[in-house]
């Protein structure tokens, strides 16, 4: 008996091939998404340093803005940073400089502290206006400058030992933290650091030995403001 050929086998060949096809774009569109940091946790926080000096408390502070992003496959987190360097004049015309580079002080975990960093951070700005402590652990690197002219004078400023650099009296007494809608800080770097360039890099200094890395080449332009 002759007649057209069995068919049977056509459906479940098609429907095989559509489910490759839909598992293929659900593994695409899953590599896009890998690639993507998305529902971005903003907010701006204003970081105060306070010297102890002979002549009295001195301070100065700086608003940042900080987002950390989540990878929603990977479950990872990128945080960024912006602004400026915390400046705090602690005699005529010495200065001391709380640096964006090296600086993450986990905010969502000071405020949050028994909280996963990625969903806590989402309420950060449910708690604006209280200002915290920053223990030594979370402290930016703190500097300053035997010349303000001269890049490559920068100096690391130990902050249980202020006086090293300073003289006698004067002390670190506090780092504090505050979420807030002040505007982020703007301005003094130009006035102060005019030799300062644009972020990103390079080092404050140059060496011709490669195997130096003294402390002028690990702080950068971006270590003092970031956009």
């Amino acid at each position: 008996m002759t007649g057209a050929r069995p068919t049977a086998g056509r459906p479940a060949r098609r429907s095989l091939w559509r489910r490759g096809a839909t598992g293929a774009a659900l593994l695409l569109a899953g590599v896009g998404l890998a690639g993507c940091w998305m529902y971005p946790a903003e907010w701006n926080e204003k970081l105060t340093v306070t010297i102890a000096t002979p002549q009295g408390d001195v301070s100065g502070s700086a608003v940042r803005w900080q987002t950390l992003s989540e990878d929603p496959v990977l479950r990872s987190a990128h945080a960024r940073l912006g602004g400026e360097a915390v400046v705090v004049e602690v005699a005529k015309g010495r200065y001391l400089f709380a640096l964006l580079q090296q600086y993450r002080p986990q905010t969502e975990i000071l405020f949050f502290p028994d909280e996963a960093p990625l969903e806590s951070a989402y309420k950060l700005n449910s708690r604006k206006g209280e200002v915290l402590t920053v223990p030594r652990e979370m402290y930016p690197m703190l500097v300053t400058f035997g010349n303000l002219s001269s890049p490559a004078s920068v100096q690391q400023v130990d902050p249980a030992n202020l006086a090293a650099t300073f003289g006698p009296g004067y002390a670190l007494k506090s780092i504090t933290l505050e979420i807030t809608d002040e505007p982020v800080t703007k301005g003094w770097a130009n006035k102060l650091l005019p030799w300062l360039g644009p972020y990103p890099e390079p080092g404050l200094c140059k060496s011709t030995n490669e195997l130096e890395y003294p402390l002028c080449r690990q702080v950068t332009h971006g270590s003092f403001r970031r956009s």
